[in-house]
């Protein structure tokens, strides 16, 4: 599971192209489970991190709608880890990751605002696992980080 927080700004070079920076703390959380010959054991591998996105915008002007496809860079540096995997299952602190999204601008006259549902898939290009050398680090060959975001942005006309 994953939450985002953060701040959005659209800077709209014309009717057909913006670019919408943003930055946001992440709250991730992820489980990783080991099956042990008598018992199960879980490590909690949940971060907290800082996101910089820089997408770029394409629209089609509609009438009342605004359909748009995002692509772009995320740089995402993790401020911290569950302690109880840190030792365990290190995480390197820094990924870079390429974002695709597919949105639609809709407009309402009434609250002078538009509302942009958007679907996001994140992919990480590096392997975030560190090596501790021991039976979790050992086990794992890579960790991507991977995700669907459903996102809502409310801006003013």
């Amino acid at each position: 599971m994953k939450v985002d927080f953060g701040l959005i700004y659209q800077l709209n070079i014309n009717d057909a192209i913006a670019v919408r920076p943003t930055l946001l703390a992440i709250f991730e959380g992820g489980k990783n489970t080991y099956e042990k010959y008598s018992s199960t054991e879980n490590l909690n591998l949940s971060t907290i991190s800082y996101s910089l996105s820089i997408p770029l915008i394409l629209k089609r002007q509609l009438v009342k709608s605004q359909p748009y496809i995002s692509v772009g860079p995320s740089f995402l540096y993790m401020l911290a880890q569950h302690e109880d995997a840190q030792n365990l299952m290190p995480l390197k602190t820094a990924d870079l990751l390429g974002e695709f999204g597919l949105g639609i601008d809709l407009f309402s006259k009434k609250l002078k605002a538009v509302v942009s549902p958007e679907i996001r898939y994140s992919h990480g290009f590096f392997n975030v696992k560190s090596d501790a050398h021991n039976l979790y680090t050992n086990t794992v060959e890579e960790l991507k980080r991977r995700s669907f975001t459903l996102s809502f942005v409310f801006r003013q006309m």
